[in-house]
Order: C-alpha cells, then sequence, then structure tokens
C-alpha cells in the first residue's frame, strides 16, 4: 500500500488499520506537518528580512533629511561676528601676525558639496574635544 492510500484510509476508517499501518501513517503525518511548518517559518524568515532591510533604509533617509536640518540650523544661527573673529585668528595664525594686522571685508559662503552625515560627523567631533 503506498502513502496516499494509506493517509486516505486513515482520514475515513482508522480502526480497520492494523497497528503498523496506524504507526506509518502517524509518522508520514507527522514529517509532512513538520515540513510544512518548516517551509512556512523558512517564508517568514525571509519576508522579517526583506521588510527589515525595507524600514532601515526609510529610517536611514529620515535621520539624513533631521541630521541636515540640524546642520542648516547651526549654520544659520552662527553670529557673523564670531565668524569673523575666528577666520581672522586662523589667518593671523597661519601668516604668524596678530590679528590687529588682518581685516576681513567680506565673508562669502558657499555651498558644500559634503553629504549631511559628514557635516554631522564634524560638529559631533567638534563637540567631544575637551
Amino acid at each position: 500500500m503506498d502513502l496516499s492510500t494509506l493517509l486516505e484510509r486513515m482520514s475515513t476508517d482508522i480502526a480497520s488499520l492494523s497497528w503498523m499501518e496506524r504507526l506509518t501513517g502517524g509518522l508520514v503525518a507527522t514529517v509532512l506537518a513538520m515540513v510544512i511548518v518548516a517551509v512556512v517559518l523558512i517564508l517568514l524568515l525571509f519576508t522579517v528580512n526583506l521588510m527589515t532591510k525595507m524600514l532601515a533604509e526609510k529610517e536611514t533617509v529620515k535621520v539624513n533629511e533631521v541630521v541636515t536640518q540640524q546642520v542648516e540650523e547651526v549654520v544659520e544661527e552662527a553670529d557673523d561676528k564670531e565668524l569673523i573673529a575666528v577666520i581672522s585668528s586662523a589667518i593671523a595664525e597661519s601668516l604668524g601676525t596678530s590679528t590687529s594686522n588682518i581685516i576681513v571685508r567680506n565673508i562669502i559662503r558657499t555651498n558644500s558639496v559634503d553629504p549631511a552625515w559628514a557635516k554631522a560627523g564634524r560638529i559631533e567631533q567638534m563637540k567631544n574635544i575637551h
């Protein structure tokens, strides 16, 4: 007797089967159930991994947008007088002279090509300097 016939007979009248047929049918049903559960779990695993990757990409985009906004706010809040003082002292230091010999007449801001994460990293490093 083949397995499909055995399973069919088990579904209709199990009392007419011998103990060996019952045991074989039970083992076959158990193995089939375990295979089905394993396949479903593997499908769930792939689905969860796919969803995790999709959500991680969306969160990365959101984090980049937030960091860009924070960097823009920090740049906008900078005081021009402090900026002039910093630039003057940096130039004076590099030239080996005093700041009274340096006159800053014009500051032109340029568009930076650095990504937002690079700007955020620099800001974080500057905050962590002791």
